[in-house]
Formats: structure tokens, sequence, C-alpha cells
């Protein structure tokens, strides 16, 4: 008892005005069947002729149909507005106690049947600038209807637009789905052509640590940005060699194709364009972590920025980015890395 009246002693610090109370529902009349929500609320507000000056709880009930039942509470003791249903209804509620501001309850149902009907009441209790309980009441009444013929043929009409409006839009996204499906099966028709055309323009390598090679078997005169673009278009890049494994795999793929394609060197990726002996990949912008020199190179300095693997030792040298030889006595063929492609 001595904890209970120090609490009520510190609510009444706070004491201002006094408390009004009022109940409202949406809608107050219940068309069965047709009314799709009701909405019930509890709030209180400033009323400096009212002698509640501090609240405890409010609590909503309903009456008309047998004794009055109570439907849900919320009191100073809930943690984060917890509401207390013990109606055994399906409906939802929320609410705050705030002795600094306004408190509510809210309770909500979806399609209410004729049970809803009758008196509903907010109870609030709480104490006066003395200390002394108080008791405020508010109530409503909800009544029902059955719905008449005019009802009943608007809301068909009603239901026949919602319908006619989302046979529409259904309609809209089927073309939408036919025609991503058409997209899908040009895709699938250039993505088949693609591996075609890359099946008849490359040697194409065993797997190696989640990549294959791609030995162009069209020869060119040097041209790295060619390159580059024709490795881009099969989703690769310019071959980057990172290590002697690597490198050995490579050697043994090439001198197997060179029986077949005569050339004289392999393109990659690597260059040092952008500063002299800084060798660089073009594709990762990294700079290179292995590398193995034919004897004597690289020997071309300022003239001879990019890096072919020469076809005797398939070893590096470098050379030109770009040239033409109008004689086509150099053979050249372009050396593509492509990373295998995860299954989704």
């Amino acid at each position: 008892m001595k904890y209970l009246y120090t609490f009520l002693l510190c609510f009444l610090c706070a004491v201002g005005t006094g408390y009004g109370l009022q109940i409202e529902a949406t809608p107050t009349t219940l068309v069965i069947g047709l009314t799709t929500t009701l909405e019930v609320t509890c709030h209180t507000f400033i009323n400096s002729s009212t002698q509640m000056e501090s609240l405890i709880s409010l609590i909503i009930t309903r009456s008309g149909h047998g004794p009055s039942k109570e439907l849900a509470s919320i009191n100073v003791f809930s943690p984060g507005g917890h509401v207390v249903d013990v109606s055994n209804e399906t409906l939802t509620g929320s609410g705050k106690i705030d002795n600094m501001g306004e408190s509510y309850l809210h309770l909500a149902w979806r399609f209410p049947d004729v049970n809803k009907r009758g008196i509903y009441a907010c109870v609030a209790h709480g104490v006066s600038h003395t200390g002394h309980p108080v008791t405020l009441t508010s109530t409503i009444s909800v009544n029902s209807s059955n719905p008449a013929t005019g009802q009943l043929v608007n809301e068909i009409h009603n239901l026949t637009l919602e319908l006619d409006t989302c046979e529409t839009k259904y309609l809209d996204l089927s073309e939408v789905l036919f025609e991503f499906k058409n997209m899908s099966l040009e895709f699938e028709t250039f993505k088949a052509n693609l591996d075609l055309i890359k099946t008849n323009m490359f040697s194409i390598s065993p797997p190696y640590n989640g990549h294959h090679y791609l030995l162009s078997n069209r020869l060119h005169t040097y041209d790295v940005k060619s390159g580059e673009a024709l490795c881009e278009l099969f989703g690769g890049y310019l071959v980057e060699i990172n290590s002697r494994d690597e490198h050995q795999f490579l050697i043994n793929f090439l001198t197997n194709e060179n029986n077949k394609l005569v050339f004289n060197a392999a393109m990659t990726g690597l260059s040092d364009e952008l500063q002299e002996n800084v060798w660089v990949n073009r594709h990762s912008k990294t700079v290179a972590n292995y590398t193995h020199w034919y004897s004597g190179e690289p020997s071309g300095g300022q003239s001879q920025n990019c890096v072919v693997l020469y076809s005797t030792t398939m070893l590096m040298i470098d050379d030109p980015c770009a040239a033409t030889m109008s004689d086509n006595s150099f053979k050249l063929t372009y050396l593509c890395e492509v990373p295998d492609q995860k299954p989704v």
C-alpha cells in the first residue's frame, strides 16, 4: 500500500489540468456483409472541468447482447504500449498511456459481423489531485443493418469495375511477360550464335583454376585494342599470367595449337604504356607479379610497350601495341582469358 501511494504521488507531480474522455466508432452502422472494417477509438483530451489529473488505465467494453464484455485494456504498467486483448475475437489493438500528452486505446475488426454491434464504452481509471480514485466513462452505439437491394447492386457494380481493372492490368502484365519472353528467346538465339562464332573463331583450352583460354585462329597484325574488344565480346580479356604453373599450362596449350595453326606470337594483356618498365595488366590494372622473359627481353624501350608470347619458346617478349604490316608476314593471334561462369 505504501508503494502504491508513492506511485500515485509521483503521478500528481506532473499534474496540470484535468482529463476528459471520448470514444469514437467508424462506422456507427454496420452493413452486414459489406462493411469491411470497424474501428473503435478511446482517447483523452484536456478538460479542466474534470477531477482526473493522472491516468492509470483505459478499458473498452461492449454491451447490448447479454452482460458487458471487456474487450481490451492498456495501463501505465504495460511496457511499450502493450494492449491486453481479453476478447477472444479477431481484432488488432494499439495504444499508449501518456500523462504528459494524449492517451488512447484503438481497436479494429476486419469484416465485422452482427455480434459486433452494441454499446461500446471506454472506461478510464485514474486519480485526482488529492490522490482519490476517479473513473470516467464515455459510450457510443454501433448498430447494424442488412444491405438493401440497391446497396448490393452498387457493390456488385463496383466489384465488376474492380474486376475489369484487374483484367486490364493482367492483360498489360501478360503483354509485358510476352515481350520479355520474346526478348529471352532472342537473347538465347544470340547467345547460341555467339557460341557458334566462338567455336569457329577460337581454339578453346581445357579449364584451369576457374578459367579457360581462347586462342584466336584468325591471324592478325598488331592491334591490342582490337584484341581487347574481341576478348570482351566473349566474356573475357587479354590473358593475365600470374604464376609459373599458369604459364606452363599455357605453354602446353599453345604448343599443341601451334602445330595446327602456325603463328609467330600470341598477344597478352601485359604492357608498360603508362610507365616504362612498370608492367601492368591492362584488364585488372595490377602490376604483374610474374614475368618470364625470353633471353635479352624486354628490349624495345618506349616503342614496344606490349607483351606477346613468342612462338618458338612461348616466353615473353615486348613488341609494339599496334602496327600495320602490309605483307602480313608477322602472324599474330590473340590469347583471351575467360572466367568460367558459376551456376546460378
